[in-house]
């Protein structure tokens, strides 16, 4: 009976005059995740796509949480491996960014009204 909020945003990374007339450049993705779990806590996450090469970095309010997703990274890393992903950076810092843009915060929403 529980609702989770999730928020995310999926951007092209600016480029410069330069990159752009240069047609052989890979375009750049930046997908940004925002969310609040029930028992986990506000967390972010950010992946940066360049062709097949991902950065991923979490963050994580409590450290509990950032403990939990730590564990998890091997198997992350090897689910993106295997689905042709390079893996240049997957990191997890304890705390919620300043800039997070997605803009998750503790709210409660009744639904049924």
């Amino acid at each position: 009976g529980q609702v989770d909020m999730f928020q995310f945003k999926i951007e092209q990374e600016p480029q410069t005059e330069q990159e752009r007339r240069d047609k052989a450049l890979t375009k750049r993705w930046q997908v940004q995740l925002g969310f609040d779990i029930e028992g986990l806590g506000p967390m972010f996450c950010q992946l940066s796509l360049a062709g097949n090469n991902m950065a991923v970095t979490f963050w994580a309010a409590w450290e509990n949480t950032l403990a939990q997703t730590k564990a998890h990274f091997n198997f992350l890393e090897q689910a993106l491996t295997d689905m042709g992903i390079h893996v240049e950076k997957l990191q997890g810092h304890l705390g919620i960014p300043e800039n997070d843009r997605t803009g998750v915060r503790n709210q409660l929403v009744d639904i049924k009204t």
